[in-house]
C-alpha cells in the first residue's frame, strides 16, 4: 500500500473540508437530535475539565444544534441555572457519556488506523 500523494490531498480537499462540516442524527432516549462534529479546540477543553462526565456534557452542550440546547426557553422550563445542566436535565446520565462518545467517533478520536511496517523498513 502507497502513501496517499499530495495531488490526491489536493484532489479530495472540498470532500475533506465537508467531511467536516457534516451534521449527524442521533437517535437518543427522547427522540432524534442533530448534532455537529466537536472541534480539537472543544475536545482539548473538555479534557482539561475536573472530571471526565463533565467533559462529555460539556461536549454534548456545544455540539447538539437541534433541539437548542441553548435556548433560554428550555432551560427556564427544566429548571437548571447553569446552562450545561439542561444535558443532563434531558438526557439520561449513561446516555450523555455515549452521544458524547459517539461525537468523538465522528471526528476521528475513536476508531482505529491499521500500521503497518514501511516497505522501506522491512527491506533494510
Amino acid at each position: 500500500m502507497s502513501a496517499v500523494t499530495i495531488a490526491q490531498l489536493i484532489a479530495q480537499r472540498e470532500a475533506i473540508k465537508e467531511k467536516k462540516k457534516a451534521l449527524y442524527d442521533l437517535e437518543t432516549s427522547v427522540g432524534t437530535i442533530t448534532v455537529k462534529p466537536p472541534t480539537g479546540a472543544l475536545v482539548a477543553e473538555a479534557w482539561d475539565m475536573p472530571n471526565a462526565f463533565e467533559g462529555n456534557a460539556h461536549i454534548v452542550y456545544e455540539c447538539v444544534i437541534a433541539p437548542d440546547l441553548k435556548s433560554k426557553e428550555l432551560q427556564d422550563a427544566f429548571g437548571v441555572f447553569e446552562p450545561t445542566e439542561i444535558v443532563t436535565a434531558i438526557f439520561q446520565v449513561g446516555e450523555v457519556n455515549k452521544i458524547a462518545g459517539k461525537l468523538l467517533d465522528i471526528s476521528g478520536f475513536k476508531g482505529k488506523i491499521v500500521g503497518k511496517l514501511h516497505e522501506e523498513t522491512k527491506n533494510s
